[in-house]
């Protein structure tokens, strides 16, 4: 007598379509300029960070930064630069976005 053992066609097109959600997150980019309110100058190597996160960098000469391979959903920039205030702005992070950024002067009494 054999013994004839019938898997479900259904359940290999379910077992490969399983651990596709993931793979295709999409990711995404927010790319700023960061000038100074009195005069639109940039300001260079000033610090562009996503709070709570590991994504962070600087401005380039031009005053540029670009954060890259940020997963879409909310986020706090922060970006501070020495001898101006502290900007910080909640972000819905579902697109490439781009932020322009004037930084005022802190005043700081001796």
């Amino acid at each position: 007598m054999q013994s004839k053992t019938s898997t479900n066609p259904f359940l290999y097109l379910f077992l490969f379509f399983l651990p596709t959600g993931n793979i295709y997150a999409q990711n995404f980019s927010i790319r700023g300029q960061l000038t100074t309110s009195d005069g639109g100058n940039p300001i260079v190597g000033a610090t562009a960070i996503l709070a709570n996160t590991d994504k962070g960098t600087t401005t380039d000469a031009l005053g540029y930064f670009t954060l890259t391979e940020v997963s879409s959903g909310n986020y706090k920039l922060v970006i501070t630069y020495l001898g101006y205030e502290k900007f910080e702005k909640e972000i819905l992070l579902a697109s490439n976005q781009e932020i322009k950024v004037s930084l005022k002067p802190s005043s700081i009494n001796l």
